[in-house]
């Protein structure tokens, strides 16, 4: 019996020996990949530092400018002005939509279904639909006169959509608001 505990002994250290052996070469490969990828990495930022270094030095106004006026025959390249630029106040934003407001929200759980049917809600809090009311006579809007003026300058007709939609909301908004 004891003879087949040190033979079992010595197949474990065996065993666990290989699989210590296999470990450490898995290991150097592992660091030998990571330095080479940290070498890749130095050289990499060494290379991108002189590029960047090259950049700024072929991109020198006073360079570019010498090279502007050598080939303007070629090229008809201006000199630039503060003039060529615009004022952020010149740059036209486009009007947001009016947002979308529901005065009469609908229940659509329980829509098309008698009350009997309805089994998560209770029968008392299922409202009966209201008769259609009768169609009245269209109330006349009053127009503001200051929205009529506005909608009718030049420069505020310039995109022609968004501008239509803002004169309809301010109409309508002083209309009915005041």
């Amino acid at each position: 019996m004891k003879s087949l505990l040190y033979v079992l002994s010595a197949m474990a250290v065996i065993g666990l020996a290989f699989w210590a052996y296999r470990e450490n070469y898995q290991t150097q490969a592992a660091l030998d990949q990571a330095e080479r990828l940290q070498n890749r990495i130095m050289a990499s930022r060494a290379r991108l530092s002189m590029l960047r270094a090259e950049w700024a030095y072929l991109n020198r106004p006073d360079r570019l400018r010498e090279l502007a006026e050598m080939n303007f025959t070629n090229l008809k390249l201006q000199p630039i002005d503060p003039s060529q630029f615009g004022k952020v106040t010149q740059v036209r934003y486009p009007v947001p939509d009016l947002p979308l407001v529901f005065n009469e929200p609908v229940d659509v759980s329980t829509m098309n279904r008698p009350a009997d049917q309805v089994t998560d809600v209770p029968a008392a809090t299922v409202a009966p639909k209201p008769a259609p009311k009768p169609a009245a006579k269209p109330a006349a809007v009053k127009v503001a006169p200051k929205a009529v003026a506005e909608a009718k300058k030049p420069e505020a007709q310039a995109p022609a959509a968004h501008v239509s939609k803002d004169a309809i909301a301010r109409a309508l908004a002083e209309a009915l608001g005041g």
